[in-house]
């Protein structure tokens, strides 16, 4: 079996030669075992996932082995952003998530991350014992799991759909009465990825005309790379353009960053997007 080598930003490999079934659930345990030993499993685990291919079947694995060790869990109904599944610990009080995703990688790689109770980026201080478990796990094969069926008998996992909630929570950081004044055509850019349906929800509530596109669940996501980079943006660049929009956004695969084409075509990076605020 190939290494797991878990950081602070998850494991990534690829699908069906490292990242298995099997292995996923020895993740799972290790981060079971965290939950316990900082006494967090009573407040449950957050589960989502994006849209590559076996993502839900692979929260569905997670899902089974919380319950083996009586951890509740909050298991996203469908695909949901990174950042709507981050919110949702703090909306849920949860002792952390976890999220099955591999964010702008190639279509054939899917990852595993965790998310702790305080809903920022992971640090050492809650990898390093995960870390730790995980060794132990992997040596000794043992990993406690029941069947989705059986949860959901006793009790222990509830369907979340984490879209409201974030929803008014990014309703009170902006101005949308400002939004809705200026009358804005916007171009959104999912890229067959996690965010579909967000943006494009958020602004249209608020008086946008958005249009999307690349806005179906894809695994392969049409081909390209799920990244909202300048080079992966030209039919979004194209798009902009054609409508004579204000705006155009993209989304890279879990939704967790993005890139901005304005009116004359030219592209923003995040790091250029963020000074605005």
């Amino acid at each position: 079996m190939a290494e797991i080598t878990f950081g602070t930003d998850g494991w990534r490999a690829i699908i069906a030669a490292d990242f298995t079934f099997t292995n996923v659930s020895y993740v799972a345990q290790a981060i079971a075992h965290y939950l316990q030993q900082e006494g967090l499993a009573e407040r449950g685990l957050v589960v989502g996932y994006d849209t590559r291919f076996l993502a839900d079947r692979f929260a569905q694995v997670v899902t089974e082995v919380m319950a083996g060790n009586g951890i509740h869990t909050y298991l996203c109904v469908k695909y949901a952003p990174t950042p709507a599944v981050a919110h949702a610990v703090l909306a849920q009080r949860a002792g952390g998530a976890v999220m099955l995703t591999a964010s702008h990688n190639p279509a054939e790689y899917l990852g595993i991350k965790f998310i702790p109770h305080y809903a920022g980026p992971a640090l050492p201080a809650e990898i390093d014992p995960i870390v730790a478990n995980l060794q132990q796990v992997v040596q000794s094969g043992k990993v406690r799991q029941l069947t989705l069926t059986g949860a959901r008998r006793q009790g222990l996992v509830t369907e979340l759909e984490p879209l409201p909630a974030y929803t008014a929570h990014v309703e009170s950081l902006l101005d949308f009465t400002a939004i809705k004044k200026a009358g804005l055509k916007v171009v959104v850019d999912p890229m067959y990825g996690a965010g579909i349906g967000y943006v494009e929800s958020i602004l249209s509530k608020h008086g946008c005309a958005v249009t999307a596109i690349h806005n179906r669940r894809d695994p392969l996501f049409g081909g390209k790379l799920p990244d909202p980079s300048a080079a992966h943006l030209e039919a979004l660049r194209q798009q902009v353009q054609a409508d004579g929009a204000d705006l155009g956004v993209a989304l890279d695969g879990d939704a967790d960053r993005l890139g901005v084409i304005d009116p004359d075509g030219r592209y923003y990076s995040p790091n250029e997007i963020l000074t605005l605020f």
